[in-house]
């Protein structure tokens, strides 16, 4: 019986450091990535693009090109 409640612990020991780093990292890296200059770059130029992330896949972004590392406007 002691070792079913120590397992029973256990396991919600690992659930609870599982659920506290999922949330470290969605409230804190995850932001810290978004100010990062390349990436705050990309996002400003995705927004004044209209492009919207949420629904956004590589193949339905036709109006921007891969080059040199970045996606640009394309120019026509």
């Amino acid at each position: 019986m002691i070792k079913a409640k120590s397992g029973r612990l256990i396991r919600y020991c690992q659930l609870a450091i599982g659920v506290t780093t999922l949330l470290w990292i969605w409230l804190f890296v995850l932001p810290g990535i978004g100010r990062l200059e390349p990436v705050n770059r990309m996002i400003k130029q995705h927004r004044e693009s209209g492009v919207d992330p949420s629904v956004m896949f590589y193949t339905e972004i036709d109006h921007l090109e891969f080059r040199d590392g970045m996606l640009r406007q394309k120019v026509d």
